[in-house]
């Protein structure tokens, strides 16, 4: 048997066991950031980063950006507008579907005060190392209703200083509680 057979099953087993709505932890390294998708989740009904009036669906990115330790310069980013479902912009979608576009809230917080403020449930998936000088990201996206289950598509821009690079992430849609 191949390798590359005993790694496509172990895979498969692996993400099989996953609980629904729980998306694996990815990172990616750069030439200037480690960049780890922490979670890939349905907005919650209060917090900063709630869904906007109208909207009938969206997702929440959290993202943790750690800076290469040759690199510097401020954090800089494109803001994170969309994502895609099976090749198709959420955008469009929600344009199509309910003939307007809901405007994305992106925030950007340093991995103390997340890991101990904002969401400590995810204090474990923070990468070690993670400090003041590396950022936390995150974005709610709404627009129209989701199909739970769906394979996706986000990328980001982010670097530092007057350099940046992009990361793309597969994941799924997780399920609507």
């Amino acid at each position: 048997m191949s390798v590359l057979l005993v790694l496509m099953m172990f895979s498969s087993a692996v993400l099989g066991q996953l609980t629904p709505g729980i998306q694996p932890r990815m990172a990616q390294g750069g030439k200037l950031s480690t960049v780890t998708l922490l979670e890939v989740s349905r907005p919650p009904a209060t917090s900063e980063v709630k869904q906007p009036p109208g909207s009938e669906d969206g997702l929440v990115f959290y993202f943790c950006i750690v800076r290469r330790p040759t690199v510097s310069g401020l954090f800089t980013m494109t803001e994170l507008r969309d994502f895609s479902i099976a090749s198709r912009k959420y955008s469009e979608l929600t344009l199509e579907r309910m003939g307007r576009r809901f405007e994305p809230v992106t925030i950007v917080d340093d991995p103390a005060d997340f890991k101990t403020k904002i969401r400590p449930d995810l204090a474990s998936a923070v990468p070690p190392g993670a400090n003041d000088n590396d950022v936390i990201m995150y974005t709610v996206i709404s627009g129209a209703r989701l199909p739970a289950g769906a394979e996706a598509e986000v990328v980001i821009d982010v670097g530092w200083g007057d350099e940046s690079e992009k990361f793309r992430f597969l994941f799924k849609i997780p399920v609507k509680k």
